[in-house]
């Protein structure tokens, strides 16, 4: 299946601070496989900010929706805060605990 990454960075002085990176599937949906962003710079806009990047960066490559399927947030992060900042950028829940968000 031909498949295309896509990328949001967050670069400050030089160091990348935050990122997102998904792969475009033949079907024009992009599945969002990783957003991290370093401690320090949490809670101050940025994770919003670098999804709404990467919503256009997948929209100029031809996308018609983001999906998350496996929610899988990171050992030690709160997931109804996660959940709230999905949903916040704009994703919808989905029963079997994926989100999704057409573009």
């Amino acid at each position: 299946e031909h498949e295309r990454m896509v990328q949001a960075l967050a670069v400050v002085s030089g160091e990348v601070i935050g990122s997102v990176f998904g792969d475009l599937k033949a079907d024009g949906t992009v599945v969002l496989d990783l957003i991290q962003i370093n401690a320090r710079y949490r809670g101050n806009g940025i994770g919003q900010r670098l999804i709404e990047q990467f919503r256009e960066n997948a929209r100029g490559m031809g996308a018609t929706r983001i999906v998350i399927e496996n929610f899988n947030p990171e050992f030690g992060v709160n997931i109804d805060r996660t959940r709230r900042f999905y949903r916040q950028c704009g994703f919808v829940a989905v029963d079997d605990g994926s989100f999704f968000m057409n573009l």
